[in-house]
């Protein structure tokens, strides 16, 4: 429990960011070239939801906090900010798309829709079991053996990624265009063994106490290497996995922190300027750093497209119909190659990039967006609804003894803002592959003790 000192710093801080985003809307509403009243409302809506449920709802940091701050900056900032400026991320290739009022009511009432079904389903007395399952445990002590294992395993891929890619290539994604024909392996290789080293990591930061580190440093200094090498902070890989890795990593250190103001600052800084900045090296090798400037969000950035990639496809779903939970399907079966399966569905994005026959389609599709053309208004309903559960349990989870279950819940705080954003296909994957990674540390420390050291793991 927070105590009143807490507390109010807690309140104080959320108060300076209230103001310091209704000020910058007011700015950008005096400026702006489209202004109508009950769109704005509509938008503001969606701004005190999300941003209730991100500083008040809950006095800690969890899965829900960060879905929440992806509704209020992705959704409700920079969408507000789109439509002030007339603006829609990707207009060139969809150049014949112009939203009107209804559209832009439509679509901000299925945000609200969901937001609120959401957060009703995770708010619900509802109760998760985790007793009967078999992955119940007391708890799964540190050992040197099992700890040399998985640094020998995180060392081999280490060498694997480092033969493939290059040292350059692992510092900078523009010198990592390698070709791998086979993209279901490419999957495999960057989405779970990249990630092993990863789940180690994440392993040791659970069990961190000032013994363990004195007892183990050898294998969390080397272990720690690695990731930092595998991924790069600076930007060696996909923007959004190393978000990903980052925030998993620092889940259980601020999961019981009393200061979540601060936590919340820290992670707006990392999307605000960060996540700019870092775009540097998708264009650039790690020995132009001199050339790095700080770049700030920009919302007619097409990174921050997740508001309006929802207008464009609940404008297409409504005008050719729904898929019927084809989607969804393809995300879960995403391991099927293409040749076993010739009418597998490609991304969500990819579809309406390709209706318009724009060269380019690597663009999101927002969570909300696919459970729309999946079933429309009764899809959002059931995709709010799950997804409410879903982090539910995670967060729920997590202050429970079970270790593979709190290592799925780092790894669903570092992906979540990817799954929201979308699409649905590559998130779905990555997050397998996370989940994966996670499986094989659990399992190796799991049967090493077992066999070895009688520790009851069940």
């Amino acid at each position: 429990m927070l105590n009143e000192k807490q507390r109010t710093f807690n309140y104080i801080v959320y108060f300076i960011m209230f103001v310091f985003f209704a000020m910058q809307n007011i700015l950008a509403i005096k400026n702006s070239v489209q202004n109508d009243f009950a769109v704005i409302i509509t938008f503001d809506i969606i701004g005190i939801l999300s941003f209730i449920n991100l500083t008040i709802l809950t006095n800690k940091i969890d899965v829900f906090t960060i879905a929440n701050l992806f509704f209020f900056i992705f959704l409700y900032f920079c969408g507000l900010n789109q439509y002030l400026q007339n603006f829609l991320a990707w207009e060139m290739y969809f150049g014949d798309i112009l939203p009107s009022y209804y559209d832009y009511i439509h679509i901000n009432s299925i945000i609200i829709l969901f937001i609120i079904i959401m957060t009703i389903f995770y708010k619900c007395n509802v109760k998760f079991k985790t007793n009967n399952l078999k992955l119940r445990q007391r708890k799964i002590e540190t050992s040197y053996t099992s700890l040399t294992i998985l640094t020998c395993l995180n060392i081999f891929i280490f060498l694997i990624f480092l033969k493939v890619y290059g040292l350059n290539g692992l510092l900078s994604r523009h010198d990592a265009n390698i070709s791998i024909s086979n993209k279901s392996f490419a999957l495999i290789v960057s989405a779970c063994l990249r990630l092993v080293p990863v789940s180690t990591m994440i392993f040791l930061i659970i069990n961190l106490s000032k013994d363990s580190i004195s007892k183990y440093f050898i294998f969390y200094f080397i272990n720690a290497i690695i990731v930092l090498v595998l991924v790069f902070p600076l930007g060696g890989t996909a923007r959004y996995m190393i978000a990903a890795t980052y925030l998993a990593l620092a889940y259980p250190l601020i999961r019981l922190t009393k200061f979540k103001s601060i936590i919340i600052l820290v992670i707006l800084f990392g999307i605000v300027v960060i996540f700019p900045t870092i775009n540097f090296f998708r264009f650039h090798s790690i020995s132009e750093i001199k050339d790095l400037r700080i770049e700030l969000l920009d919302v007619k950035s097409g990174d921050f497209d997740a508001y309006s990639m929802i207008m464009y496809i609940i404008k297409y779903a409504d005008l050719n119909g729904f898929c019927f939970g084809k989607n969804f399907i393809t995300a879960f079966l995403f391991f099927i190659p293409r040749s076993l399966w010739p009418n597998k569905m490609i991304g969500t994005g990819a579809i309406i990039a390709n209706s318009y026959q724009s060269t380019f389609t690597n663009m999101s599709a927002p969570f909300i967006a696919e459970s729309y053309f999946s079933l429309g208004v009764f899809g959002v309903f059931i995709g709010a609804m799950l997804f409410g559960l879903i982090i539910k349990f995670f967060d729920t989870t997590f202050l429970r003894e079970n270790l593979f279950l709190k290592m799925m819940s780092c790894s669903l705080f570092g992906m979540v803002l990817f799954i929201l954003r979308g699409d649905l296909l590559s998130s779905f994957s990555y997050t397998i592959g996370f989940a994966l990674s996670s499986l094989i540390v659990f399992l190796i420390i799991l049967i090493f003790c077992e066999r070895r050291e009688n520790v009851n793991a069940y």
